[in-house]
């Protein structure tokens, strides 16, 4: 026994405590969904008046999502060729890391 509990047979530590952590998280995860299953036949959430003026106001409109029309290419090697084809400069977009995290 270790710390009160009993080992994973054949196992270190390190990936019984990862055993562990996951049947933990499909427990919570079952509970969980379980729960949100009951609540289903709840009535649906009144959103306030100012939910849709504000979701509005949000929400991009199409003039504003011009960038969606842009044939973007995913490769440099591409994306050079084609400009040079076309005599076009070419916009490079680089970062690391998830849009809204990366700092």
């Amino acid at each position: 026994m270790i710390n009160g509990h009993a080992p994973f047979v054949g196992v270190s530590e390190t990936h019984s405590h990862l055993m562990k952590s996951l049947i933990h998280a499909g427990l919570l995860f079952t509970l969980v969904a379980g729960a949100t299953a009951q609540s289903s036949s709840r009535a649906p959430l009144k959103l306030p008046p100012e939910f849709a003026a504000v979701r509005d106001l949000v929400t991009p409109r199409p003039d504003e999502e011009l960038w969606k029309t842009i044939p973007w290419k995913t490769s440099l090697l591409e994306a050079r060729a084609l400009a040079a084809q076309q005599g076009k400069p070419i916009f490079l977009w680089s970062m690391d890391g998830h849009p809204l995290c990366a700092g």
